[in-house]
């Protein structure tokens, strides 16, 4: 089954260990942000009214945000993690956008949190695929790639419709990393399918563009087991 890429997006979370306590010292927040526009601005405009350095009274709440695009993408340091945003994903360039983001994002850290490692990564991906046939339903072309292993009392669901969705867990201890994927049926259209991957892995071990490749790899493959050629991917070369 052939399928368009729609609207994509990508969330990334690196977890800090020792945790940047240097963010809560006088000016460190505001130096956190300068280093953010010196590093992100050239390539990507950053507005003022698009940088924060909030009131803080408790340590948890020391944070440094930077928005961009309208919104659309975001960078959040605070004492216990680094956390990236982006939505309206449209495309590939769209993409290599948001991974050099977050590279940027990473040498901006260690130029001001030098203490502080990264010590583990959460990456969260969706994109939502519409079918070539507009009359198909998503539903019935996973239902029939994906068994139903077991079956449910409906009365227990309120005699709803079951539907077997595919949901995998890819666990590689010696490399340090763990995936989840997931396909689901758009409720409200029918030819569209929401494709999702979630990747936890050892910071110290990967940085973030092998992380980010290993995420699509994943993508990539599981759309092959479901059948389904995206064109004009996001992610590999067509």
């Amino acid at each position: 089954m052939v399928a368009k890429p729609l609207l994509a997006d990508l969330r990334y979370v690196g977890a800090f260990s020792p945790p940047a306590f240097d963010l809560v010292a006088a000016g460190r927040p505001m130096a956190v942000l300068r280093s953010l526009y010196d590093s992100i601005n050239p390539e990507f405009p950053i507005a003022f009214e698009d940088m924060r350095v909030p009131g803080a009274t408790a340590v948890s709440d020391v944070i440094a945000e930077v928005a961009m695009f309208g919104g659309h993408a975001s960078a959040t340091i605070s004492v216990r993690d680094a956390t990236l945003a982006f939505q309206q994903i449209r495309n590939r360039d769209d993409f290599k956008v948001c991974t050099k983001i977050i590279s940027l994002c990473q040498q901006a850290l260690a130029d001001n949190l030098p203490k502080t490692n990264i010590s583990s990564v959460f990456l969260s991906h969706t994109v939502s695929l519409e079918l070539e046939n507009s009359d198909a339903e998503a539903a019935e072309h996973i239902a029939r790639t994906v068994p139903l292993v077991g079956r449910l009392a409906m009365g227990e669901l309120d005699v709803g419709t079951c539907r077997p969705i595919p949901n995998v867990e890819i666990n590689n201890e010696t490399a340090g990393w763990r995936a989840t994927l997931q396909a689901t049926p758009n409720r409200d259209f029918k030819a569209i399918l929401v494709v999702g991957c979630t990747l936890e892995c050892d910071g110290t071990k990967d940085d973030s563009s092998t992380a980010i490749q290993r995420l699509q790899r994943l993508i990539q493959a599981f759309l092959g087991v479901l059948d389904i050629q995206a064109v004009n991917s996001l992610h590999a070369d067509d």
